[in-house]
């Protein structure tokens, strides 16, 4: 037991490797673990695990599709359809296109021209080696499908297999997902995108639909789809699971651009490990990560250790000014002596009631706001979500919306898509969040209050407001 530890196990796998090879011949045609695996091929302990990892998940893919053919063949079932082909070139112009019609659409020039330089540099970026970017944006300033035009390009240049899009939130995801859709001229029943995360398990009757029902179980275990959205749950817990059924997509993240939006959500007790198996992905399996957000977290930061760090090239040159160029929102503070103040005073602020008070409030607003018949209001609790609600019901119930994550997602889908459509048609609009709403939400409010909390929720609570820069007056 000494010795296999001391050696990372080696002499098992050669053990192992030999018997293999009696058995498969054309193992000995592999690079670079043939004909033996050697202490060189295995840097250190790290490394081992990540082999380890990944030729487990290759067993266990091959394993259960075998399983899966003989099951099939026995059952009479037709063989499970092929995975849609990579086919970048042709969504890389369907999605050039799509932005090309949006950044025409844009009201206000310098947020349109902004967003263009952000794409151009995303495209130049593209056809740099491999690796670990960053692409830090402010809020609206267009980053999500950017980045997506630098994954498209990024896979065609260096003959990459899919792109998985990772997102902290179902929001985010459910938002996003229908984006990228729209952008790349996917079908919703098109294979060449597949959604995971815990509430997309695959539907259809067995009568009927057997063979896809069966396709889409496989493919939310092994990821063989093109492109893959799912959560950063789904995505961080393959990478450390010792459990098959999530082990077996890992083999399916190597040669892949794995796109991380809004990466500042990695809690912070996680980061050494999760920067340290991110940097092994990109170093050993041919991953170019994207770490995507207006507030870029410092991934390689002193405190961290060698190995747990994560530093990345920023693809979006400072000389842009991204930060001055977009700046859209005032941002006010509460003052040290200022008194806190309670929902019910909050409630009225959001309708405007307030406008002659005095006070400060304690959650971003300041006195002598004008009027609006639009607001939103970030709380950091579903219990306070619901009481400034119940408050602002209170005050006037037909323009009042509240979202939190006590909802169902087809509740939060229909309350959004219902309050874009009276911030679109400038009707009165007030609405209750709690932080689900302030990262990657594509939503545009002329004022937004804010319950204190950390700088960076302060930050992308700011990017809910005046988001297209067509407001004159905007406050947080």
């Amino acid at each position: 037991e000494s010795a296999i530890r001391s050696e990372n196990g080696l002499a098992v796998a050669n053990k192992v490797w030999t018997i293999a090879e009696s058995e498969i011949p054309e193992l000995s045609k592999l690079t670079p673990v043939s004909p033996q695996i050697s202490a060189q091929v295995l840097k250190n302990d790290l490394h081992a695990d990540l082999i380890t990892r990944i030729i487990f998940s290759c067993l266990v893919d091959a394993d259960w599709k075998d399983t899966g053919r003989y099951d099939r063949n026995v059952r009479g079932l037709p063989p499970e359809p092929l995975p849609a082909e990579f086919n970048g070139g042709l969504w890389l112009a369907r999605l050039l296109r799509t932005l090309d019609g949006k950044s025409k659409s844009c009201r206000e020039t310098h947020v349109k021209h902004a967003r263009r330089d952000v794409l151009d540099a995303c495209i130049q970026a593209a056809e740099n080696p491999q690796g670990v970017f960053s692409l830090t944006v402010p809020t609206g300033g267009g980053k999500t499908l950017a980045g997506f035009a630098f994954a498209l390009k990024h896979a065609i240049h260096h003959g990459l297999r899919r792109i998985i899009y990772v997102a902290p939130y179902l929001t985010i995801l459910e938002q996003n997902e229908d984006a990228i859709r729209s952008a790349l001229g996917f079908d919703a029943e098109g294979t060449e995108l597949f959604v995971h995360h815990s509430l997309a398990d695959p539907t259809g009757t067995d009568a009927q639909q057997s063979t896809e029902r069966d396709a889409a179980a496989r493919r939310a275990d092994n990821w063989d789809a093109p492109i893959i959205i799912t959560t950063s749950v789904q995505f961080y817990e393959s990478l450390f699971s010792n459990k098959p059924s999530r082990c077996r997509k890992l083999h399916n993240i190597a040669r892949s651009v794995v796109i991380l939006d809004e990466c500042q959500t990695l809690p912070p007790e996680l980061a050494a490990p999760t920067c340290s198996m991110l940097r092994q992905l990109a170093a050993e399996c041919s991953a170019t990560i994207l770490l995507c957000t207006a507030t870029q977290p410092a991934f390689d930061h002193d405190e961290l250790k060698a190995d747990e760090r994560l530093p990345s090239r920023e693809i979006v040159p400072s000389s842009l000014l991204l930060s001055d160029r977009l700046k859209r929102v005032d941002i006010h503070w509460p003052r040290s002596h200022d008194e806190a103040i309670d929902w019910p005073e909050l409630a009225r602020q959001m309708l405007g009631v307030a406008a002659e008070s005095n006070r400060t409030t304690g959650v971003g607003a300041i006195p002598g706001t004008r009027a609006s018949t639009q607001s939103l209001c970030i709380v950091n609790s579903r219990r306070a979500a619901r009481e400034v609600f119940d408050e602002l019901q209170q005050l006037t119930a037909d323009c009042v919306f509240h979202l939190s994550t006590s909802m169902c997602p087809q509740h939060r889908t229909e309350v959004l898509k219902e309050v874009r459509r009276r911030l679109r048609e400038d009707l009165p609009c007030q609405l209750v969040s709690t932080q689900l709403i302030e990262a990657g939400v594509d939503i545009d409010f002329p004022v937004v209050f804010r319950e204190l909390s950390p700088l960076e929720s302060i930050i992308q609570a700011a990017g809910r407001c005046n988001r297209e820069g067509s407001f004159a007056t905007n406050r947080v």
